[in-house]
Formats: structure tokens, sequence, C-alpha cells
């Protein structure tokens, strides 16, 4: 049995298991490795040999066990059905990269009022909207490009938030999906600017489509392209002598989010409001800010109580 024939057996069972685009990822990554272990056959996979693909995968992608599962479910597969003795892979260890520390991701409330400005003044009023959207609402790209105008209830200033987009890594499309865990089908409130600018795109649109954000098209917007407009914003701005920190699209649901910590907002709130299953999410994914906001309340304790 060749590794191949092996794979598409386990994908048969796995790929009921997993939402489409899951699936889709696996067997698109699949056929970025078939040439290298297609042909293979299983019982020419030793221990050795495993634990170098894997430090291999670590050291050439970010997030190696994406790839590395393409490898080993179908070896824990066949083991589990004994249609060979023990997994190559068994005990094999991904030993993954020392991480450099990364840049902050996110903005100041002035340096978001920068960026906002300049947009505003410089760009399509609807690039504007999106990242004036994304830094008050704390919405994913996905979420907020899968917006259509019934979402949003103008007179209550209210998103509900039950989709998200997706891109279909077989078909390279984009398609709507529903949000990956229950915790993000929500409904936010919405400050008055946002809903004012928000009323003023739908319309300037004229009614020509029911997507909040649509393309040329009238049709869904690839989220990638949204990153490439964004670059390019930083490029003008940057022609114009304005430097700021380059954010990706996401980077304005973390300034969002600091901006709420910053404000005081209870962390409970913040968690419904990011669409987070559990405070501890919240929690593990904004550590850096919590810990900055913790000391700055300790020092303000400390100086509270100073002469006691």
């Amino acid at each position: 049995m060749t590794f191949g024939d092996l794979f598409h057996r386990w994908f048969e069972s796995y790929k009921g298991t997993v939402k489409e685009t899951t699936a889709s990822v696996r067997l698109a990554e699949y056929g970025r490795m078939k040439d290298e272990f297609g042909d293979r056959l299983v019982t020419s996979f030793r221990p050795y040999e495993c634990q170098q693909i894997a430090d291999d995968l670590a050291n050439r992608y970010a997030k190696p066990e994406q790839k590395l599962i393409i490898l080993t479910a179908p070896f824990e597969y066949a083991e589990r059905l004994e249609l060979i003795e023990v997994s190559p892979f068994k005990k094999v260890k991904l030993v993954k990269r020392k991480k450099t520390e990364k840049k902050e991701n996110f903005y100041s409330k002035d340096e978001l009022k920068t960026f906002l400005d300049y947009v505003r003044e410089n760009e399509a009023f609807d690039k504007y909207t999106l990242y004036r959207l994304l830094a008050f609402s704390g919405m994913r790209i996905g979420e907020a490009l899968a917006l259509n105008w019934s979402d949003i209830d103008f007179d209550k200033a209210t998103l509900s938030i039950d989709k998200t987009l997706s891109k279909d890594r077989v078909t390279n499309r984009t398609v709507v999906n529903p949000p990956k865990t229950p915790s993000s089908i929500r409904k936010i409130k919405i400050d008055h600017t946002t809903i004012e600018t928000l009323a003023k795109l739908k319309e300037l649109q004229q009614g020509t489509s029911e997507i909040v954000f649509p393309n040329t098209k009238s049709r869904y917007r690839d989220s990638s392209n949204t990153s490439k407009e964004l670059k390019k914003i930083y490029v003008k701005m940057e022609k114009h002598g304005l430097i700021l920190r380059r954010l990706s699209p996401h980077g304005f649901r973390h300034t969002h989010t600091s901006l709420l910590f910053q404000a005081g907002v209870n962390i409970k709130v913040i968690q419904k409001r990011l669409g987070h299953a559990n405070v501890e999410m919240t929690l593990n994914i904004y550590t850096h800010l919590t810990d900055q906001f913790q000391a700055e309340s300790e020092r303000k304790f400390l100086d509270f109580m100073e002469g006691v």
C-alpha cells in the first residue's frame, strides 16, 4: 500500500467529522506533499526519517503541526485499524523554533485616530467604513466581510454576527460559513458614529447590493485582497510622511480589545463581545495586555495607599 492510498482511505473517514473548509485545507496540504510522499510504500517509512521530516517542517513553517498532521493522522488511522503494527511517527517529537518577539499588532487611541483620519480623507469611503467598523466592533475580518445590511439594526445600533467568510482551498472560491464555535454567534452594540458611517455607506450603494462590503461584482470580497489593499494604504501614507506601525486586518480587532482594556471594561464583557468561548481564552490570547493593565492597576493601588 502506498502512502497516497492510505491518505485517501483516512481522508474518506475523516472528512465527515470536520467542517468542509477544514477538510479542504487538509486535502490541499496533501496535494502539496503528494509528489514527495504519495507513491512511497507505507512500509518504507522509518522512525528516524520521520523525525527528520518533522524537524524539517519545524524549520520551514511557522505552524509545522498543520503540515505534519497530513502524515501522522493517516498512520495513526492505519495503526488503529491494524493495517500496520505501529505508526513510524508514534515517537516523533515536533520541536518548534524559538519564537521571535512579535511586534505589537494593535494601535493606541492616537495612532488609530491618525490612521482613520488619513483613510477617511484619502481612500474610498467603503475602506474607511470597514476599518472603523473593525476597530470599533472587534469583529474578525471574515465576519465583517460577510455582513449583510439585514444584519444591522440601525434603530437599536446593533450588529448580528452569525457567519464568516473563508476560502475553499480546493476551488479557491470565497464561501460563507457559520462561525467555528457557537460563542462566535453574537449581537453587539455599536457606537453612534460608526452606525452613522454605515448608514452613509448604505446610502452611497443605492441598493445595488445586500452585502455591506461587496467587491466590484457585488459579491463577497476575498479577505486576502483586503490585506493587499491595506498594505497599499500604508505605502501611500508613508509617501505622505505618515509613518505608522503596519497592522494586519486582524490587528484592528486587537486594537479594539486593547482599547477596551484601557477603558476598564469588564473582562467578561470583552469575552462576549469578541465571541470567545470563555474568559480563559480571552486572557490567554491577550496575555500581553492583561499583564500590562495589571501592572498599571497595581501602581494605581500603591499610589492610592501611599502613606498608610
